[in-house]
């Protein structure tokens, strides 16, 4: 699962940073409490292996 995942995220997700950086403000609403975050994880991750897996059978 591990080279699966390194080689989704390098194909999708890879790029040079800048490092150049600004500051933002955060909508309360794009927030939530970290219990609700905290429960939410394992679907979040769940999904992302699915994403993953469809990926690796199909191509994207």
């Amino acid at each position: 699962m591990d080279t699966l995942v390194k080689g989704f995220i390098r194909e999708k997700y890879g790029f040079i940073p800048t490092l150049e950086f600004e500051d933002r403000n955060i909508k309360d609403d794009l927030l939530m409490p970290w219990q609700q975050l905290s429960d939410s994880i394992p679907g979040r991750i769940n999904k992302q292996i699915e994403r993953i897996r469809r990926y690796a059978d199909i191509g994207e």
